[in-house]
């Protein structure tokens, strides 16, 4: 699916949505500026192009999930995309990238305890076939995670790319 150009008054909407995702249309109009229907269809549109994808997202360690770690997977590249598609099904695993750099995947866990995340880890991953090695970072503190994120305003990231240009010329 092709997606739409995100103008201005999409990127206001999904900041809004950010800050509050239970908004009603009404609301996203008034504080965005435009009408409710052009707010309605924005988001709609948003959503059935992919832009935007409405999600709870849910606090792991609240429900339960005490040890998190982030694991560096280095794997054997003729294997790397039946690796990355067994471990995406893992329950435990609560985000997976191909990455470039020293590892070849990195990946999320969620585990009720060290000793559980040392187990999946050993039983369920090493095993597989091509899985060279690993490194695990146990995480004692998320300090900011996607819900936090914000989406820069244009102004923001003009901003940011002057810098860059700058910095360029020095």
């Amino acid at each position: 699916m092709v997606t739409p150009e995100v103008d201005e008054v999409d990127r206001r909407l999904i900041r809004c949505l950010l800050d509050s995702p239970r908004a009603s249309y009404a609301e996203l109009a008034r504080a965005t500026g435009v009408g409710e229907t052009t707010a309605r269809r924005r988001v709609e549109a948003l959503i059935s192009s992919g832009v935007i994808t409405p999600s709870v997202i849910p606090d792991v360690r609240r429900l339960g999930f005490h040890a998190m770690a982030i694991v560096g997977l280095n794997v054997d590249l003729n294997h790397l995309y039946e690796v990355a598609d067994t471990i995406r099904e893992f329950p435990e695993i609560t985000s997976l990238h191909l990455t470039m750099g020293r590892y070849d995947l990195m990946m999320t866990v969620a585990s009720s305890s060290l000793e559980n995340l040392t187990r999946f880890l050993v039983e369920k991953v090493a095993p597989l076939p091509g899985i060279r090695d690993t490194e695990s970072f146990v995480s004692s503190r998320a300090l900011k995670i996607l819900r936090h994120w914000r989406l820069p305003s244009e102004e923001e990231l003009m901003q940011v790319r002057d810098e860059t240009a700058h910095d360029a010329l020095e």
